[in-house]
């Protein structure tokens, strides 16, 4: 079995532990029936039933409480490693603008100026460009 992508398990860990799509939906900030059709691609994908679905919730199938244990564990795993790493956050990067003649280029300006407090931006660079 080969999982290409986190975010799938991710979302297959919080239904697993809310026991229902609606209520795993707020914490990962999306609609129960996102979460529906991402949990039947997942099936698909692995070729076998993770879950019992009912009206009163998702329910571990065998298949599903094994994967569950070793998602969890590849989640603790990744905690972990994230907190070995650089705990720098944020964008980083250069801003470049770019406005014709008519634009008030020093209002682009001073939004990149307010925006690189929030981030790690190193430059910020602006130039006139010709109107087409």
């Amino acid at each position: 079995m080969c999982v290409e992508n986190w975010d799938d398990i991710r979302v297959f860990l919080a239904v697993a532990r809310a026991e229902s799509l609606s209520a795993a939906a707020p914490g990962l900030r999306m609609d129960p029936a996102t979460l529906g059709r991402r949990i039947a691609r997942l099936e698909e994908r692995l070729g076998a039933a993770l879950f019992v679905k009912s009206p009163q919730g998702y329910a571990l199938t065998g298949r599903g409480e094994r994967l569950q244990v070793h998602a969890a564990r590849a989640e603790a795993a990744l905690a972990l490693a994230g907190e070995a790493g650089p705990q720098e956050r944020g964008l980083a990067g250069q801003i470049r603008i770019g406005a014709p003649d008519a634009a008030p280029i020093s209002s682009c300006r001073r939004s990149a100026r307010r925006s690189k407090g929030r981030t790690r931006t190193s430059k910020c660079r602006s130039w006139r460009c010709p109107a087409w």
